[in-house]
């Protein structure tokens, strides 16, 4: 359970359990298996990609699209 202040969006929730290391998720990819990711290594990764956008020029309202070839890849890119 957590206190303080309620989380307003996806990436302030991931980021409030991302030191959690015992916790994450499992998503299936294209063949059928089940990958668990914990959170804090999506974490890294949404804010690598978070980053990148910014570099190029991305800002906050803009729209972008994606095409993206696996599971992990679009859940990384959702948050």
């Amino acid at each position: 359970m957590f206190t303080g202040k309620p989380v307003q969006t996806l990436i302030d929730a991931l980021r409030r359990v991302a030191d959690r290391h015992e916790s994450g998720y499992s998503y299936v990819t294209e063949d059928g298996t089940i990958q668990c990711e914990p959170f804090h290594e999506l974490y890294r990764r949404a804010n690598r990609i978070g980053r990148a956008l910014k570099a190029h020029g991305l800002e906050k309202g803009d729209r972008l699209g994606m095409i993206l070839y696996d599971s992990q890849q679009f859940i990384d890119s959702f948050f």
